[in-house]
């Protein structure tokens, strides 16, 4: 199986926790994002080569150089995968550290970018990020039926009252004139 080890447990154990998990059997996911320049990541991956992670996660926005350094830094038997944005961030988190207000956007360029670093490089949030984006366009196309839909029943509705309110006239057109007519007889009666 596969156990994963994250900052808070690694910060607490350090590399004895990935050491008792190997020992019982358990590929690592060493889940620390590390994110950093170049080197800086290249090195501390080297630091944890030892410990032999079967997969170790980076974020994305480092850039290429740190994605291409990361990659270049780990073991034969360690997949590098690229973190493309925290689920934590919102619209506002975004723009308040100079991003476009679209986490969907910058899951996709991010994702994009650690894509086009080859095979030992993987990340699953493309996947994710194009469900969200067919997921949120299958939304919008229902909203937009069910709008036109309520437009529909609207412009029927319209048609229905206008079409009472013609009856409505024509049904006081023909009381006007009857109310002529009945003038007109009293005026002739008058006239006897």
């Amino acid at each position: 199986g596969v156990a994963k080890v994250g900052l808070e447990l690694y910060s607490a154990a350090g590399p004895e926790a990935i050491g008792s998990l190997v020992g019982l059997g358990y590929d690592v996911f060493l889940d620390l994002k590390l994110h950093d320049i170049p080197n800086t990541v290249a090195k501390a991956i080297q630091a944890l080569g030892p410990l032999e992670p079967a997969i170790l996660t980076v974020h994305a926005s480092g850039g290429r150089a740190m994605l291409e350094d990361a990659k270049a830094a780990a073991p034969a038997g360690t997949k590098v995968v690229a973190v493309t944005m925290l689920t934590s961030l919102d619209g506002k988190d975004m723009t308040s550290i100079g991003l476009k207000p679209d986490p969907h956007e910058q899951v996709l360029r991010l994702a994009e970018l650690a894509l086009g670093l080859h095979d030992r490089l993987v990340h699953t949030a493309v996947q994710q990020a194009q469900q969200q984006r067919a997921n949120d366009e299958q939304a919008a196309k229902a909203a937009e039926k069910a709008a036109d839909a309520a437009d529909k029943a609207a412009d029927k509705g319209k048609a229905a009252d206008k079409g009472k309110a013609a009856d409505k006239g024509k049904a006081a057109d023909k009381a006007a004139d009857k109310g002529k007519a009945a003038d007109k007889g009293k005026a002739k009666g008058k006239d006897k």
